[in-house]
């Protein structure tokens, strides 16, 4: 599922030591641990930048900024998650030491989840735990029909179904044109990629999941199970596919709840 981000204000607070596909939103001296986020198809890392006001104070936070938004704007677009994958382990490279969780929406889960993955097959530092929100497990088979190369007009009325571009977009056609190349490509990355089968990840997974999104069932969601080896907690919310916006308080307490405990373990072990 795909949202349109409306504001073009750029991020401000990025550090340049991991280059430009991540974001550091919320900076810290010695920070204990790392939250890093991957937003939803059209989205980029601005879409987290109030999350730093509310974090653990010991909690660094970056963001994934994809090509072809924001401060990337320029740059041209990537259609493939293989491509994605293989830059966003390199730029990790320059976090490593200080442990770290990903949370991503939508296409930012099926991102974080594979590039997990990808890190382990790769004996490289992964993350201590996954969230991932209003995206279905990656075994399960797509229910839709692929849509990235449709007419814009096919391409725009099954994004307004499925809750994707506010009308007041739809309504300014030069609104339109400038965030349907990124959306393009962004459901490509998605539609084109297929997982395959691997052992369950050892780490756990928490779900968030809105009641009434068209693209997600309960079932759906609970069938993240299958890839942790160590337990899976399902939290639904009252709402569509974006219901992060309207949550985003409630989500942010789980989140943060579990932050707490992680840095005051490591605190220990130290």
């Amino acid at each position: 599922m795909y949202k349109y981000q409306q504001s073009t204000e750029s991020v401000s607070h990025s550090v340049s030591k991991t280059g430009a596909w991540l974001t550091c939103l919320r900076a810290v001296s010695s920070p204990n641990l790392r939250l890093i986020c991957f937003p939803y198809a059209g989205g980029s890392a601005n879409l987290f930048r109030s999350w730093a006001n509310h974090l653990p104070y010991d909690v660094e936070l970056y963001a994934v900024e994809l090509p072809g938004r924001q401060r990337r704007f320029s740059e041209p677009l990537i259609g493939d998650l293989s491509v994605v994958l293989k830059n966003l382990e390199h730029s990790l490279e320059k976090l490593e030491g200080v442990p770290f969780v990903f949370f991503g929406h939508s296409l930012g889960a099926l991102v974080c989840f594979e590039l997990t993955r990808r890190l382990r097959a790769r004996h490289r530092q992964g993350p201590l735990y996954l969230y991932v929100s209003g995206a279905a497990a990656p075994q399960i088979p797509r229910r839709d029909e692929p849509m990235s190369n449709l007419p814009d007009a096919d391409f725009l009325e099954r994004l307004s179904r499925l809750g994707g571009l506010p009308s007041e977009v739809l309504a300014h056609r030069e609104l339109v044109d400038l965030v349907l190349p990124a959306l393009r490509a962004d459901i490509a990355m998605s539609e084109t990629w297929t997982s395959s089968q691997e052992p369950a990840l050892d780490i756990g997974i928490t779900v968030f999941s809105g009641s009434n999104d068209i693209g997600v069932s309960r079932d759906e969601a609970e069938a993240w199970r299958g890839q942790t080896s160590l337990g899976l907690a399902v939290h639904e919310f009252e709402g569509d596919h974006f219901f992060i916006h309207e949550h985003v308080s409630k989500v942010l307490s789980h989140i943060c709840r579990d932050l707490s405990a992680w840095v005051f373990t490591l605190e220990r072990c130290a």
